[in-house]
């Protein structure tokens, strides 16, 4: 369900009713063993509006680039989400890596799937409860924190005037992270609801 208001800007919003889950599935593991496997699913991101680090991501740059991230990391099982982003420099470089590379040590989650429905950006990850990181935001979720999606990408930004940026065609997704505080607030949590 959505509703069009416009904001202080005269720039037209779209509010819209968000559905996120948290959910386990069974699966059976390579030994042939039944497990249970924590998922969590929800909107990553709402393109063309700004989030509240004031950048829009148009659904004509951000469509592409997420069909070029499904085909090369997603469908060859190499889509992977850190807890966090990385730390940057005030330079925007990384400080202990640089942010174009996966710290496997701080991976939490597998990008399962990510899919646009209309302007929003909808992602499914499986925990990795094995993995420290995993365990650290499978505990969390477990007892009741609210974490979000934040996407981690590259390329330069168009001042709109209007009081936000907008990516540019030269954006590309590296990923999509677990993070305490997203950039779209409260549209890009993971609510929790277990089934």
């Amino acid at each position: 369900m959505s509703k069009v208001q416009q904001n202080s800007n005269n720039l037209l919003q779209e509010e819209i009713e968000f559905k996120t889950s948290v959910m386990y599935e069974d699966v059976v593991d390579i030994s042939g063993k039944k497990v249970k496997r924590l998922k969590v699913e929800g909107i990553a991101i709402v393109c063309n509006v700004p989030g509240i680090n004031g950048r829009s991501y148009p659904l004509d740059i951000l469509s592409p680039e997420v069909d070029r991230f499904n085909e090369k990391f997603v469908k060859t099982g190499r889509a992977a989400a850190e807890l966090n982003h990385p730390r940057l420099t005030g330079d925007g470089e990384g400080k202990d890596y640089s942010v174009f590379e996966m710290n496997l040590m701080k991976t939490c989650a597998l990008i399962e799937e990510l899919r646009f429905d209309g302007v929003n950006l909808y992602c499914k990850m499986v925990i990795v409860e094995d993995h420290p990181a995993g365990q650290a935001i499978a505990a969390l979720i477990k007892a009741g924190y609210v974490p979000g999606y934040s996407l981690r990408g590259a390329g330069s930004v168009i001042d709109t005037g209007m009081g936000y940026y907008e990516v540019s065609d030269d954006y590309r997704l590296i990923t999509i992270d677990i993070v305490g505080n997203p950039s779209f607030d409260d549209k890009a949590l993971i609510k929790p609801k277990y089934e």
